[in-house]
């Protein structure tokens, strides 16, 4: 529904009921490099299929299934993390499975592998 509305152009006007903490609203959509800070936090040290991050972050976030995807493909191509079992052509799926198992150091941007 978060991602019918969103596309729908229903901005600022459409309310999702998210968690307890209160309203989420679309309008407030801040960008895909809050969206890549978000994952790598929440996600730091574990393995998932993209499917299991959506369902894990989808109530707690602003982001639709494209803002997820894009990210995910930035963080890979900036070496943050590591993909397997990607689509024919690349693509990211739901059985893709994402591997934030990398060693964070500082809030500068340096990474390292474990």
């Amino acid at each position: 529904m978060k991602e019918i509305m969103y596309n729908s152009g229903t901005k600022g006007r459409f309310g999702y009921l998210g968690p307890v903490e209160g309203q989420l609203n679309l309008d407030y959509f801040i960008g895909v490099d809050e969206l890549k800070l978000y994952l790598l936090k929440k996600f730091h040290n574990r393995k998932l299929t993209f499917k299991d991050l959506q369902h894990e972050s989808l109530m707690d976030t602003y982001y639709i299934t494209k803002h997820f995807r894009k990210a995910i493909k930035e963080l890979f191509n900036e070496k943050k993390i590591d993909l397997e079992e990607q689509g024919p052509r690349g693509g990211i799926n739901n059985g893709t499975i994402i591997n934030f198992q990398k060693r964070y150091l500082d809030l500068t941007r340096e990474w390292t592998s474990r």
